[in-house]
């Protein structure tokens, strides 16, 4: 036999011919797409079934309905988990499907393999209460003294702990502590790396294996910091050696300018390998969250433990924010878009001072767009105090980003309270409740673990301000401020509005324990997201009953408008309170808005003017009486897609309930604009056109 015929020999007898193994294939791939498919319906089925159980179970209907829809799910999840196993997936996948199924907006839990959520029906109480008591002991103030004490804790609520979800938050928890303390880095990778070799799920081990890789960015992003501030010290130290020197001396002058030069370009490449690492640092951290979750999409997690006071309106926040002042001990951080050189603004400044002088950390940020004319008076004298100030896109410095704003506010004090809402410094916001003209606002007074995420966004945001500078000069040499002081601004056709202060909400501030909450950004210039819209929708979506939006100005995006007139289709009550155009601050904002009520009222939902002669300035959502949010995002263009903005999301009953009787006494205060309104509207030639006109602008307002 030739070697020819034994090499064709040997093919037939060792393999397939090549047309039958095509067939085979083809066939296998028929089969597998046969499976896919199959599998998708019946997790469409599942989750249709799921969802049908929870909106019965949140309406609260017949029980012998509830129950035959409980029974209608487990047989949907009981088939669809079969066919997940044959299909050679995951094996740890809980029996009860209704143990799946949740109160809460951002609960629907997919089948990606995360462990139970915490308010799954399948958690009891005393194990949520104990995981939430640790959270609660782990966020104390001085978490970061006694890092060994909480790591203990730690370590023993591990020992008895046997819900996978608490146990996986909980490890994370222990990583979070050991990667705090020196030389900790390779520690926590051990533990976690430990927890994914015997995590009950997959995504439980992908969740452990991507905080690992965070966690070894953040000790290079730790490094470059240590490296910048180095670089940053001396280039200040060199400028203020120029400064000093005088210019009969010359060559020293021009020596000194050259180092000065030198370190500097220093400071602004370490800078500039600072912001890369960050990048990658949140790129990481973006992992780090349970796929297809409301965690993932807004970058938010749920924190427990928290203890929430509603400050509504000047009155209960700004003493709120003065007695926080005084009993700070080590830090003080404000961030806000306004501090006017009024009353309000120089009362606020004093406290400041006062507090820089008894050598706490004291730091001010402001955006430069309302900052820019007062750089040589409230701002001058903040600096001349030891407050450290840094202003948000300067103007001369980038041009280009002027009509991008830095519209978050908070207020952090050490590691114990922060407060976050829509209040900026001025008279205006400080005196609603007081006076005949001051603004409806509302704040959120935060203590818990929750601070530690409102002072990280401050913590960044600083830190990308002090990169983002040219030339670092140190402290700047006190200067006389100018003290033209800003009188308060009243509306111009008040004659029209409710005339008289704005009644009393509460006499003392509610406050309630065991809260939990999450806090979202949004930096539309820096991430090109926007989260809290997404939590807007999302929540939005959940809802079955009654959604309420209280914003300043009313311009919703076309994302917001269509999940606004789609919830009016399921039946949902939609309830939006704005700034009639008498009692807004920005008259044509008014006017633009207007241009987007007939869509949304043709839908059914009701919109309601302020007829207050005090400008609307809260920013409150409710939804279904399970949430309701707090803070600076106005539903507007701006806040969508130019403003960095931040709110708290709080998802708790007791809270929901409180605030609903807030927003009815705002809604007594307001106007339902009805259908013929809109005619009216249409048919007033002067209306008319400025709506219009005011309309093609509504990406400015």
């Amino acid at each position: 036999m030739t070697m020819d015929n034994r090499q064709r020999s040997g093919v037939r007898r060792g393999w397939l011919p090549s047309r039958t193994l095509a067939i085979l294939i083809g066939l296998l791939g028929w089969a597998l797409t046969i499976s896919a498919a199959d599998l998708a319906n019946l997790q469409r089925d599942w989750l249709a079934r799921q969802e049908a159980y929870r909106r019965a179970v949140a309406e609260q209907r017949e029980a012998a309905e509830i129950k035959r829809l409980a029974a209608d799910l487990q047989r949907s999840w009981s088939a669809y988990r079969a066919a997940l196993r044959e299909a050679g997936g995951q094996t740890d996948l809980p029996e009860s499907a209704v143990a799946l199924t949740v109160e809460t907006p951002d609960r629907l839990i997919a089948p990606s393999g995360t462990p139970s959520s915490p308010s799954s029906a399948s958690v009891s109480q005393a194990e949520a209460q104990a995981f939430d008591a640790l959270i609660a002991r782990l966020y104390e103030p001085g978490r970061s003294k006694d890092v060994a004490a909480r790591q203990a804790l730690v370590k023993q609520y591990l020992a008895t702990c046997r819900n996978p979800y608490f146990r996986m938050q909980a490890t994370f928890e222990l990583a979070a502590l050991l990667a705090e303390t020196p030389r900790g880095t390779e520690e926590a990778v051990k533990v976690l790396a430990e927890y994914a070799r015997v995590a009950p799920t997959r995504e439980a081990a992908r969740l452990a294996t991507a905080r690992i890789a965070a966690i070894r960015q953040e000790a290079k992003v730790n490094a470059c910091r240590q490296t910048f501030a180095a670089a940053s010290a001396k280039a200040g130290q060199a400028w203020q050696t120029y400064a000093r020197t005088s210019w009969l001396a010359i060559p020293a002058k021009l020596a000194r300018l050259a180092t000065y030069v030198a370190e500097n370009h220093h400071r602004r490449t370490a800078a500039r390998a600072l912001r890369a690492e960050l990048d990658r640092y949140d790129a990481l951290a973006q992992e780090t969250y349970p796929r297809h979750s409301l965690d993932q999409m807004t970058r938010s997690r749920l924190i427990p433990s928290n203890e929430i006071t509603l400050l509504v309106n000047g009155r209960h926040a700004f003493a709120a924010r003065h007695a926080l002042i005084r009993q700070a001990r080590e830090r003080i951080w404000l961030q806000t878009l306004l501090f006017y050189n009024d009353e309000t603004g120089n009362r606020l400044a004093d406290l400041l001072i006062a507090k820089a002088r008894e050598g706490l950390d004291v730091r001010v940020v402001a955006d430069d767009a309302f900052a820019f004319t007062r750089k040589s008076s409230i701002f001058r004298k903040l600096q001349n105090g030891g407050v450290k100030v840094l202003i948000n896109n300067p103007l001369l410095a980038y041009p280009l980003r002027a009509n991008f704003r830095s519209h978050q506010k908070c207020l952090v004090i050490d590691e114990e309270a922060a407060i976050v809402g829509g209040m900026n410094i001025a008279n205006e916001y400080a005196n609603g409740e007081i006076t005949e003209w001051g603004w409806r606002d509302t704040d959120v007074l935060v203590r818990g673990p929750a601070v530690y995420e409102i002072a990280e966004m401050f913590s960044r945001n600083w830190e990308r301000l002090e990169t983002e500078i040219r030339w670092e000069k140190g402290a700047p040499a006190p200067v006389t401020p100018k003290d033209k002081r800003e009188k308060l601004p009243i509306l111009p056709r008040r004659e029209k509005l409710i005339p008289g202060p704005l009644p009393r909400y509460f006499e003392e501030p509610p406050s309630f324990a065991n809260v939990r909450v999450r806090f979202i950004t949004t930096a539309p210039i820096i991430d090109k997201d926007d989260n809290i819209l997404d939590l807007f929708t999302s929540y939005m979506k959940a809802s079955r009953r009654e959604v309420i939006f209280e914003t300043a100005y009313f311009i919703p995006t076309p994302a917001l408008r269509e999940a606004i007139v789609a919830a009016c289709k399921r039946g949902v009550k939609v309830k939006i309170l704005t700034n009639s155009v008498e009692s807004n601050n920005h008259p044509n904002a008014g006017y633009a808005g207007r241009a987007n009520y007939e869509a949304v009222m043709q839908a059914g939902a009701e919109i309601y003017e302020w007829q207050g002669a005090q400008t609307l300035h809260s920013k409150v959502s409710w939804f279904d009486g399970l949430a309701v949010t707090v803070g600076a995002y106005n539903v507007n263009s701006r806040s969508h897609a130019l403003d960095s903005e931040d709110v708290l999301a709080i998802e708790d009953r007791r809270v929901a309930a409180l605030m609903r009787k807030v927003l009815e006494r705002d809604l007594a205060r307001a106007r339902r604009i009805t259908p013929a309104d809109l005619e009216a509207w249409r048919n007033d030639l002067a209306t008319r056109v400025k709506t219009d006109f005011f309309s093609l602008f509504s990406w400015v307002f």
